[in-house]
């Protein structure tokens, strides 16, 4: 798999877990159980640490570089 390709893998886990979090915060503002705020917040948090993992993944830098220096389309090289 290309370095490219594993950075568009690596960004859509990312994008899907923003995801989530938006959902997880909608859900507390709007249906949540009363009483169901400790779980929400743990559930939070854990979402919040694995997209920090995510952006802060030693790896990423290495993949940057070694895209930047495929054989690219437009569209890939403007991404």
């Amino acid at each position: 798999m290309s370095a490219y390709k594993k950075l568009e893998a690596h960004f859509a886990d990312y994008t899907a877990f923003k995801s989530v979090a938006a959902l997880l915060n909608w859900d507390a503002s709007a249906m949540m159980p009363e009483k169901g705020g400790d779980q929400r917040a743990r559930q939070s948090a854990a979402v919040g640490v694995h997209l920090h993992n995510l952006l802060a993944d030693p790896a990423l830098p290495d993949l940057m570089d070694k895209a930047a220096t495929e054989d690219l389309n437009v569209w890939p090289k403007a991404h």
